[in-house]
């Protein structure tokens, strides 16, 4: 006795064209990424490892230096114009986190739907620009 096959050759070849265009598509993001400088994030076993931009790997996040980066950027431009306020969202700065961010308590944070809705998120992203 046959068995029939799971899936048809129709349903067999569709996979088989979108797993080649995925790959593709994670391929250029990490070309891409690697001519921007900025880190791949890879999963080995049970740990986040981290491909810097000089092709060294960690398992330590890059992304808080990139945002101390952000910060001392910030502060220059701050400076330069004369604006005072070292510290982020102080009166008198503009910016003061990332685009696509917003402050808070303890810091920036990614922007929510929620933060659309106040304007938040918008008037944080139109300040940095």
């Amino acid at each position: 006795m046959t068995e029939e096959p799971v899936f048809s050759e129709e349903v067999r070849r569709r996979h088989e064209e979108y797993t080649r265009i995925g790959q593709e598509a994670v391929r250029r993001a990490i070309e891409e990424n690697r001519r921007l400088g900025i880190p791949n994030c890879y999963e080995h076993g049970d740990q986040i490892v981290y491909e810097l931009p000089d092709l060294s790997v960690t398992t330590e996040g890059p992304f808080e230096r990139v945002y101390q980066i952000w910060q001392e950027h910030l502060r220059a431009q701050r400076a330069e114009r004369g604006q005072g306020g070292s510290e982020p969202g102080a009166t008198g700065s503009k910016g003061g986190s990332p685009p696509g961010t917003t402050e808070n308590e303890g810091g920036s944070r990614p922007a929510t739907a929620d933060d659309a809705d106040t304007g938040d998120a918008e008037s944080e992203y139109s300040n940095s620009m």
